[in-house]
């Protein structure tokens, strides 16, 4: 079967993605081949400013063997297409090529089963998430 997207929570992308990305990506840690990972979100221009300027900097000087590739959708306009692609790649069992949604687009997604289930278990660094972080479940 493909690899599913994972659903995040803007707030906590960082923070539980930085900190599981070896679950993740396994394969990353032996030889430090530098890896992509794609992330789809949308919303407001200054939203796309802080991930291309702030936040996918610090992550990628802080995890040199990762690039994030940022798929942005101004205002949600392409989310029906980033629905479509998933969607059909799962139908597929393909990969969608989309490893991170960080938009208003995961809660659908997630009701129609297209997104991979995260369990606080895989990990291994959850505690040192707030625990005041709301906008994503984890089972």
């Amino acid at each position: 079967m493909g690899r599913k997207s994972v659903a995040w929570g803007i707030s906590i992308l960082v923070a539980a993605g930085t900190l599981s990305i070896d679950a993740m990506l396994p394969a990353m840690a032996a030889s430090k081949p530098v890896t992509t990972i794609t992330l789809y979100d949308s919303g407001d221009v200054n939203i796309e400013n802080m991930w291309q300027n702030y936040m996918i900097p610090l992550f990628e000087r802080e995890h040199p063997t990762i690039k994030v590739h940022l798929i942005y959708s101004t205002s949600g306009a392409s989310n029906t297409d980033i629905y479509d692609r998933i969607a059909a790649a799962e139908a597929a069992h393909k990969n969608s090529g989309i490893d991170i949604i960080g938009s208003n687009l995961a809660p659908e997604a997630a009701e129609a089963h297209l997104l991979e289930t995260v369990n606080t278990k895989d990990i291994p660094n959850i505690a040192k998430v707030s625990p005041r972080v709301e906008s994503v479940k984890l089972v």
